[in-house]
């Protein structure tokens, strides 16, 4: 029973970012969906009561896994030096962005929606806190610029990390690494101290 959820919710979860890729979060219904995933409109109603729901449920679970995917490979608090673990975390979050497309797809589409609620954007910030007060000591102790806030070094991070990840949709697997290397050391020039 338990892996016949798991299974149905997941069929949910492709079908929701398949059709959030052809038409976006807009023109997404409940119908559509339940066609999609190939199950009754009344089952998808089982799981989720509105679109609206299903949105900042599956933005919810997807800010967490991109987070979970962020900090692999060490502890928090981090104990290495704020250069590594930066570039590790852009590493981590490039590989994920560049190879789940329709993931990515749906968080730009989600931030930019009025289908988010501020409480939904408010709970996945937390996930990101770790990174934020990384920041903060790493500029505290003089190791990146204190001129922009920590939240607008993760912004702009996200942003490179986007545009990064987007190329490796038409760009041929031996340059994906090539192009991750060159984002992240455009972003870690623009903040570090010289």
């Amino acid at each position: 029973m338990i892996n016949e959820q798991r299974s149905k919710v997941e069929k949910i979860k492709t079908a929701v970012l398949k059709t959030v890729g052809e038409i976006g979060v807009a023109g997404l219904t409940m119908k559509k969906i339940a066609l999609e995933a190939e199950i009754s409109p009344g089952t998808l109603y089982l799981y989720y009561t509105s679109k609206d729901q299903m949105i900042n449920k599956l933005y919810l679970d997807l800010k967490k896994e991109l987070a979970i995917a962020a900090f692999e490979g060490f502890e928090l608090p981090a104990t290495i030096p704020f250069p590594a673990a930066y570039k590790t975390i852009f590493t981590n979050l490039y590989l994920y962005l560049a190879n789940h497309p329709a993931e990515q797809v749906f968080l730009q589409q989600g931030y930019k929606s009025p289908f988010i609620t501020d409480n939904t954007r408010k709970e996945a910030e937390v996930y990101y806190q770790p990174m934020i007060e990384m920041v903060n000591q790493a500029q505290a102790n003089g190791v990146i610029t204190s001129n922009i806030p920590a939240q607008m070094i993760l912004a702009f991070t996200n942003g490179v990390l986007q545009e990064a990840a987007q190329a490796c949709l038409v760009l041929p697997t031996d340059q994906q690494s090539i192009v991750g290397d060159g984002a992240f050391e455009f972003c870690w020039n623009a903040i570090k101290l010289t």
